[in-house]
């Protein structure tokens, strides 16, 4: 590891996916290539103390998703090859064991994602795929449905958490929610609650125009559905109640959506930036933006500024006395370039490119990028 990154940074790869198991002791990545490694961790902030257990190179081409389910501890992924795999350890024989998904396409899958339960999850690909997979006990494979609504790439989807509903957005400008209820699947799990809320599989229950390309959605603990497009515009859809709302951002565009409440939600942005924002009075705005500089550097830099001014008014009035000294002008800029590189290492770095994944880890977001950075952030 190189020692002129900061210590709250480690150095890798170029990082495409990140996610941890339930606990953190164990790490699944995949380094912009077809191949996933997963690691022991043994000191979460020191990559060096990182010990690579597996490599799974069950991909042919470039891994486009990975989700570590928390529960049932299997992995899902899937890539620009067509193919998607569910990856199970077993103990007898002290290695991974990955399970391809029985699905028939023509193009790449571009998400996927597991649900709450780990019995169903989502994927979405280059040819309009929004499926449903889950484990055919009959035939002993992992399988899925197709739900037809989009006309062009499914970009994101997610399932919610009654596992009735998938939410979906794609380059085609639209986000649908649509029903993945499975009979053999969910019937043992619907509660008296549930049942006026079950559709046939594949039935569209919400659709909304987001007038631009669709970057990302989510639910909430309640089942709202979250979605951000490339025109910076974010929308809240409560599809029970079919109203939704509609925040313009005053920044770039969302990438990722990540839920804390059922009011508050996590939120990067194309500029690397992470936002808490909070609904009050049924109105989105800023809570927080986790990467600025602290208040405290904020205080420091403003006293740094104002002696800055000071001592420029003074050096000004020296330089006049002294008839212009290059001397004293020159002591000055050197003075200035200190001040300026001091003020510059107390700033919060950033992400240099694109942030690839997040995932919260108590009281800090855990974040990568695709030039290879892994970042803490205090929240």
């Amino acid at each position: 590891m190189s020692k002129q990154f900061p210590k709250d940074l480690f150095f890798v790869e170029g990082i495409s996916h990140f996610c941890f198991n339930n606990n953190f002791t164990q790490v699944a990545l995949s380094k912009k290539n077809n191949i996933i490694e997963i690691y022991q961790i043994n000191n979460i902030k020191d990559f060096s103390s990182y010990k690579l257990l597996y490599t799974l190179s069950i991909h042919s081409q470039y891994i486009s998703g990975l989700d570590w389910h928390l529960k049932t501890n299997k992995i899902l992924s899937c890539s620009y090859d067509k193919t998607s795999f569910v990856s199970s350890y077993d103990k007898n024989k002290k290695n991974y064991i990955s399970e391809n998904v029985i699905i028939s396409t023509k193009l790449g899958f571009l998400t996927c994602s597991w649900n709450d339960r780990g019995d169903k999850f989502v994927l979405g690909g280059s040819n309009r795929q929004l499926i449903i997979g889950y484990f055919n006990k009959e035939n002993n494979w992992w399988t899925g449905k197709n739900i037809k609504c989009h006309k062009s790439s499914v970009t994101c989807a997610k399932i919610s958490h009654n596992n009735l509903f998938v939410i979906s957005g794609s380059i085609d400008m639209k986000v649908y929610i649509s029903s993945c209820y499975i009979k053999d699947i969910d019937e043992q799990f619907i509660t008296n609650d549930m049942k006026n809320l079950i559709k046939n599989f594949g039935i569209v229950i919400y659709e909304f125009d987001m007038n631009s390309w669709v970057n990302c959605v989510n639910f909430n603990e309640n089942d709202i559905g979250y979605a951000a497009s490339q025109n910076s515009s974010f929308v809240v859809l409560n599809f029970k109640n079919d109203k939704n709302y509609v925040v313009k951002l005053k920044h770039s565009p969302f990438t990722k959506i990540i839920p804390k409440s059922f009011n508050e939600i996590y939120a990067v942005d194309y500029n690397r930036n992470i936002y808490l924002y909070e609904c009050l009075d049924n109105k989105w705005n800023i809570k927080k933006i986790i990467n600025l500089e602290n208040d405290n550097d904020k205080d420091n830099n403003e006293k740094d500024n104002n002696n800055n001014k000071d001592n420029e008014n003074d050096d000004d009035n020296e330089i006049d006395n002294k008839n212009n000294d290059s001397e004293n002008e020159n002591n000055n800029n050197e003075k200035k370039k200190e001040n300026f590189a001091v003020k510059e290492k107390e700033k919060i770095k950033t992400h240099s490119s694109f942030i690839s994944s997040i995932n919260i880890k108590a009281n800090e977001i855990i974040t990568t990028d695709l030039a290879g950075f892994v970042k803490f952030w205090n929240i």
